[in-house]
């Protein structure tokens, strides 16, 4: 491997004939376009924070009316009522001539009144978003009246094409629970646990504590809440988890599974090569903020604070309490391959490498047989133990020397890829932000970018890149009869710097059912009511620890401030010392075990990316059409058309399977009229063929069919599309004389893959 000597700029000696200066000009060079790099991504970030500030205005808004109100003004109209004229007589004109002074001022009223009238917007919109009254509206009932006018307003005021962190200004604040609605909601979750007895203890604590320093403790939490964006979030972080002193591998780090069935390579470096480029073109749309927010029905944001910390994000440990630190920037990864650690770097010159340059670094990690250091193969484990073991260590052996920079090295790394062909044993949970992450790197990976026919990356280098450097080191399911507390999160990103709240699934609903369940003599009919009602219940837990209105982490901010202060409440120290014996994390999303992606769909799905990235929005049309849409409206004999007629259809519009993409996307235009123009549709779909080859008669054809509707033709818009479909299936078109359907694509897809393309 590259020695370290190899990445120094400037060396300097001296010997019996002097002095001896060394520059190695390739390396300024890198460290140049390093910090061009980084200049660049300062401006990004100054000009995203700029547009996150006028959400949701726009700063071009902003710069029309910065000149439309002198323009006014130097007409003879006074758009301020006189303001101008204050701003320009007595600030103005005691330091600039006349007429830059009244430009000045009309420039410093036009951006005031504009960050005013955006003040007024982002403080409605947070008002309108403190409305969770949708969130308890039951599916199939009709929508009232005011979830309706409540929508209506959200239009009204929410901006166009927000950023990543654009709606985070206009989220509103955690709302605090009244003490007395927490108390009763937990005595409620805890009646199931204890007997008579037990509970009447519980209940006498509470109403202790509720009539001594409870109150007390409220109003020095509602101090917090006034003065925070959200007061659980930050204490949450400090106490619960930097302040933990177990292992947090199996604690708190999250994880992603992989497309396991999908095997599009077997080779181990070409694979880790395209995750590590998606990853960073991830990182790219995360840090320049091109990422959409998630959205409740395109209308409601979700907190997106979380999003930035994925990457150059590293928890330093403690001895009492670790702490995060977050690197504005970071120009390469750590690799771990067979007990070593290694640095590669993924810029040259300013530029992202490509996937067939990672490989070349991967493969020369692999092909490398220096045996570890000392010690270096178990390295990693000090981050599995105990945290204040951890830290005590790092402070011992690795605040010095070679250990320290090779340990720098590791955390200022964007991430860790570790390169193993050992098979672990993993469990699942659900974390939606790095799921977002796996989703976009598994779509990269897969539809995107691809592989050779070899399972090489795809690609020519385009130069040789920056070898890898090799790190040195210097080392010295039972059933427990009885119920239990169930810890089950719930997310509350729909106040700004949300993150979760405890459901607590054991209540009076859920354990009468159980009981019902081991008692012979209650019927199914009165079990299967009393499920419904616990489902009820437990969907009701689950709306108010979304909106604000849980239970233990309000708790929790007034056990913290009982601790300043130097309270002691039995209360308090008996809810947190109550165990929790289950938890379920968050609920498992649906997922699909599927063998094996189809040649055929895998196309579909490359073209649907790569239609989609053009403007085009895909639509969903019915398999089953009426004869004139697929005959007389194109001027055609329905019996001239191999179409497969239902025997017995039960109305004239679901007469035949379609043998047409078109007439679909052509009546989805016909009744979205009234949509802004142009209007670009399509969809990639089967259609119905007679075959009487086949044994049924008929045969599946995948089609994929573009409509592009405006007052002009648009045979640009469509000639360009028609040049991307071409060029991303890299095959040259030749004409067909013999076929009149359109150009014939000579076959080069694996799978027998045939393309026609017919131009109406």
């Amino acid at each position: 491997m590259a020695e370290a000597h190899e990445a120094v700029a400037f060396s300097f000696a001296v010997g019996p004939g002097g002095f001896n200066v060394d520059l190695r000009y390739d390396v300024f060079k890198d460290w140049y376009f390093s910090c061009l790099r980084s200049w660049r991504l300062s401006c990004h970030r100054t000009l995203n924070s700029l547009h996150n500030f006028l959400y949701p205005g726009h700063p071009i808004r902003g710069l029309i009316c910065c000149g439309a109100i002198p323009a006014l003004y130097f007409k003879g109209y006074d758009p301020s009522f006189g303001v101008i004229t204050w701003l320009e007589e007595h600030i103005f004109r005691r330091y600039f001539q006349s007429k830059n002074a009244t430009i000045l001022a009309c420039v410093t009223f036009a951006a005031g009144a504009y960050i005013c009238v955006i003040q007024i917007r982002q403080y409605t919109l947070k008002a309108l978003f403190s409305y969770h009254g949708w969130m308890y509206q039951k599916h199939g009932q009709s929508v009232g009246l005011m979830p309706k006018l409540w929508m209506g307003l959200v239009k009204l005021f929410v901006g166009r094409n927000p950023s990543l962190y654009s709606c985070q200004s206009v989220l509103p604040t955690l709302p605090l629970p009244s003490l007395d609605d927490t108390l009763q909601r937990y005595l409620r979750t805890v009646r199931p646990l204890y007997n008579d007895e037990e509970y009447q203890r519980v209940e006498k604590l509470a109403n202790e504590f509720k009539q001594t320093i409870g109150r007390k403790l409220q109003r020095y939490l509602w101090f917090k809440w006034f003065f925070s964006s959200n007061y659980i979030t930050d204490w949450w972080e400090k106490f619960v988890y930097l302040r933990g002193r177990s292992p947090i591998m199996v604690n708190s780090n999250f994880y992603c599974l992989d497309a396991v069935f999908d095997r599009s390579t077997m080779k181990q470096t070409a694979r880790a090569a395209n995750i590590v480029y998606a990853a960073f073109k991830y990182r790219t749309e995360l840090e320049l903020q091109q990422m959409k927010p998630l959205m409740i029905q395109n209308l409601i944001p979700l907190c997106s604070s979380q999003y930035e910390r994925q990457f150059n994000t590293v928890r330093i440990p403690g001895k009492e309490m670790d702490r995060i630190v977050h690197y504005p920037d970071s120009h390469h990864i750590a690799v771990y391959h067979k007990g070593r650690w290694y640095q590669a770097f993924m810029y040259h010159k300013g530029k992202l490498l490509k996937p067939c340059e990672l490989q070349i670094q991967l493969d020369e990690i692999i092909r490398d047989e220096t045996l570890p250091a000392d010690g270096e193969e178990h390295l990693a484990a000090l981050t599995a133990g105990d945290r204040t073991l951890w830290a005590t260590t790092r402070e011992t052996f690795f605040s010095t020397g070679c250990n320290r920079l090779s340990l720098k090295a590791i955390e200022k790394a964007a991430f860790v890829l570790i390169l193993e062909d050992a098979e672990f044993e993993i469990g699942r949970a659900d974390a939606p932000v790095c799921g977002h992450m796996a989703e976009y790197i598994l779509s990269e990976d897969i539809i995107v970018l691809g592989y050779d026919e070899n399972g090489n990356t795809r690609g020519i280098p385009r130069f040789n890149a920056l070898r890898p450097i090799k790190l040195e080191w210097c080392i010295p399911d039972a059933d427990s009869g009885h119920f239990n507390l169930t810890y089950e999160a719930s997310m509350t990103r729909l106040f700004r710097n949300g993150r979760t709240e405890t459901v607590r699934s054991c209540s009076i609903e859920s354990s009468t059912w159980v009981k019902a369940m081991e008692d012979p003599m209650i019927s199914n009919v009165e079990r299967i009511r009393l499920l419904r009602i616990a489902c009820d219940y437990h969907q009701q837990q689950y709306r108010d620890a979304m909106s604000g209105k849980g239970i233990d982490r309000h708790l929790f901010c007034l056990y913290v401030i009982s601790k300043y202060l130097n309270l002691v409440s039995p209360f308090l120290q008996q809810v947190l010392q109550e165990p929790w014996k289950l938890s379920t994390s968050q609920v498992i999303p649906q997922t699909s075990c599927i063998g094996n992606q189809f040649e055929l769909n895998r196309v579909s799905d490359l073209l649907r990316h790569s239609v989609a990235e053009c403007g085009f929005i895909e639509a969903l049309t019915f398999t089953l059409c009426s004869c004139p849409d697929v005959a007389e409206k194109f001027g055609k004999n329905i019996e001239n058309i191999p179409a497969v007629h239902i025997a017995n259809p039960k109305t004239q519009d679901f007469q035949i399977g379609r043998t047409s993409l078109l007439p679909g996307l052509l009546k989805t235009i016909a009744n979205n009229q009234g949509t802004a123009l142009p209007i670009q549709l399509f969809e990639v779909s089967d259609v119905i063929l007679k075959d009487s080859t086949r044994e049924t008669g008929c045969r599946n054809e995948r089609r994929l069919c573009a409509i592009f509707y405006n007052k002009t033709p648009g045979f640009e818009t469509i000639h360009g599309l028609l040049d991307r479909i071409m060029t991303l299936v890299k095959v040259p078109y030749n004409e067909n004389r013999t076929n009149d359907k359109g150009y014939y694509l000579n076959n080069q897809c694996e799978g027998k893959i045939h393309f026609v393309f017919d131009l109406k």
